[in-house]
């Protein structure tokens, strides 16, 4: 095959790689926000308190963050292919335990199976974007697959709602379940690790650096580790991560319905089409901000734009609406939190431009814990707020005492967001 017939098949084969991704990633989002929605069915069929909810949610969060690490390594040493599908196998297996649970003990077992599952999807991601497309298409794509990946938490708010409506909660989840699994098996028919298991060229050229060091070296686990974690801009991704997706996963994964539901009083299909518009602006912010990114070729720029305006956000539901804002609106509110909150497409752009780009693996899982660290801990605390003051204060009051953790998040955030190194949409390693 010509040099010409090798590019031609790599132009095409990178978007069946990528489009497989593609069609997988919805499944993380749908898993990680799904529980908000059935928080009633699971309550009446198992007990729950709000705490036990709350540590029923975060399950996902806790083992998805403990993997993070890894998941990059798996991504940057044993491939993309047989880590998503291996993942998305375990995935289903949990999903379907989930549906069937005859006792709580299965209940959380087949959750920590999903968040098992699903935690090295998105890493895999990233890695595979490194190593089918050039540096300044990262923004981009990776806006693109928040975008599809938010799809997956719309279709976990109102139409998961019609669903368990209409065919049970415990059908719902063993079906995805299913889903998930054939979605595994095509992952490991279509996806391959990079260029080179096909015999074409890669899409990035090492550099003449990166070709002197010993990249075997670099792979080995403890010394991969040392170089990325004594990387300050590494830890300023992670807690950028982490403090602008806390607030956002209390209200699209655990509370948002409810606290519709409870300040509003209105159904709970009324009130997840509320959270649905938070998640529409979300899918569309993703897009935005990580092609606003790649076209001015910044990064710290947006995130400060947006993770500003997500501050606002915060500060008008909680300090200045006294977290009860017209019914009229809401809508508009949420839209805009959801949309501004995407500026945590980002940080994983920053840090993986600041690292060897062959440990991008690597450095996306670390920056990762962060944010679902965070994600698994808000809730908590959210819930030991609910059940302290729940019964003590008007409900308002109650959630109004909650979402100040999440102002401070998003706050703190915003603090961290004025310490990224901007990169210009390159690799600036060698040069650091």
């Amino acid at each position: 095959m010509d040099m010409k017939s090798k590019a031609h098949k790599l132009e095409n084969y990178r978007w069946v790689v990528w489009g497989t991704l593609f069609l997988i990633f919805p499944i993380v989002h749908f898993q990680r926000l799904a529980l908000g929605v059935v928080r009633e069915e699971l309550a009446g069929a198992f007990g729950l308190s709000s705490i036990a909810f709350a540590n029923l949610g975060s399950i996902y969060f806790y083992i998805y963050a403990l993997m993070q690490i890894p998941a990059g390594f798996l991504a940057d040493t044993v491939g993309i292919r047989l880590t998503v599908s291996i993942g998305m196998g375990l995935a289903g297996i949990g999903s379907f335990l989930f549906g069937f649970a005859p006792n709580v003990y299965v209940l959380y077992f087949g959750r920590f199976l999903v968040g098992l599952g699903v935690s090295v999807v998105f890493v895999s991601i990233m890695k595979a974007q490194t190593q089918w497309f050039k540096a300044s298409e990262f923004g981009t794509l990776t806006g693109f697959m928040n975008f599809i990946g938010n799809v997956g938490g719309l279709l976990a708010q109102s139409p998961l709602a019609l669903l368990v409506a209409l065919i049970t909660w415990r059908i719902s989840f063993a079906a995805i379940g299913v889903y998930t699994f054939v979605l595994a098996v095509i992952c490991y028919v279509f996806v391959r690790n990079d260029p080179a298991e096909m015999g074409l060229p890669p899409v990035n050229p090492p550099t003449l650096a990166q070709m002197n060091n010993d990249k075997s070296e670099r792979l080995r686990l403890i010394p991969s580790l040392k170089m990325v974690f004594g990387n300050p801009g590494t830890w300023i991704g992670f807690f950028v991560f982490l403090g602008y997706n806390a607030g956002f996963i209390v209200l699209v994964s655990i509370w948002g319905t409810s606290y519709i539901v409870d300040v509003y009083g209105l159904a709970k299909v009324q009130a997840s089409n509320y959270i649905l518009m938070m998640m529409v602006g979300a899918a569309l912010g993703s897009m935005v901000i990580g092609r606003l990114s790649d076209y001015i070729k910044q990064r710290k720029l947006p995130i400060l734009i947006f993770g500003a305006a997500n501050v606002l956000c915060w500060f008008y539901l909680v300090i200045i609406s006294g977290a009860k804002p017209p019914l009229a609106a809401l809508v508009p509110l949420l839209f805009i939190m959801g949309f501004s909150n995407m500026a945590l497409v980002m940080p994983h752009s920053c840090a993986k431009e600041v690292n060897p780009i062959e440990l991008a693996g690597t450095t996306t899982a670390v920056v990762n814990v962060g944010g679902f660290a965070g994600a698994a801990l808000i809730p908590l605390l959210l819930g030991m707020v609910f059940d302290k003051y729940a019964g003590v204060l008007p409900v308002v009051l109650v959630y109004k005492k909650g979402f100040m953790i999440c102002l401070g998040f998003s706050l703190f955030a915003l603090i961290c967001t004025l310490l990224i190194k901007e990169t210009y949409c390159r690799n600036t390693y060698q040069s650091n």
